[in-house]
């Protein structure tokens, strides 16, 4: 039985795959489906355009000033010259780069690529970045708890009221909780108070 949407889950797979390779400007140009001789299966034929493999030029920043330029680039992991991993790079701007913003209070810290083609086959990577004030949780609200007493989750809890916001310590938290079984899920939201503060409501 012909799947369309695993189909095209593969496809996006293939898609990934490729820009991960360096290859950002891939695509499927057209595809070709029909039906084996034996009529138990389908032959498929991609027609893709690979496009060059793209390597990193200069990466700049802007707007940084808790954080240096060698700082942030160590953070990055990448350099002139690396073949630009398209996930990788993604994932080390959010899980490298950001986290020196948002687990020291930089609640409302905004970072942004900007991929400039230079040439054929080369880009240059320009950050432009917001740090905005730093953020202090004001209070905890702990909602849906019906099996155990509040102060049981609070004492796990990694974070506290009048803590520097830090994403890390709220998603240790949030694993910490869910671990308990109390929840069947547990969804954390943050929630801005003012320019200065925000709320943390567990539920």
């Amino acid at each position: 039985t012909w799947k369309e949407d695993l189909f095209e889950s593969d496809k996006e797979l293939l898609i990934s795959y490729y820009k991960n390779k360096g290859y950002r400007d891939f695509y499927i140009v057209n595809e070709d489906i029909h039906l084996t001789n034996n009529g138990k299966g389908y032959e498929i034929t991609l027609n893709v355009y690979e496009g060059p493999q793209y390597k990193i030029n200069n990466i700049t920043w802007d707007g940084n000033y808790v954080h240096s330029d060698k700082e942030l680039m160590e953070r990055l992991g990448f350099e002139k010259g690396n073949v630009f991993r398209d996930e990788n790079f993604r994932m080390a701007v959010s899980e490298q780069v950001s986290p020196l913003y948002t687990d020291e209070g930089y609640f409302y810290f905004q970072i942004n690529p900007l991929y400039i083609p230079i040439g054929l086959d080369s880009l240059d990577i320009h950050f432009e970045i917001v740090e905005n004030q730093i953020v202090h949780v004001r209070k905890i609200h702990i909602k849906g708890n019906e099996k155990t007493y509040e102060n049981v989750i609070r004492r796990i809890l990694r974070v506290y009221p009048g803590d520097l916001f830090s994403r890390k310590k709220l998603m240790e938290s949030y694993r910490d909780i869910f671990m308990l079984n109390f929840f069947e899920n547990v969804v954390p939201d943050v929630i801005p108070v003012n320019d200065n503060e925000i709320d943390i409501q567990l539920e």
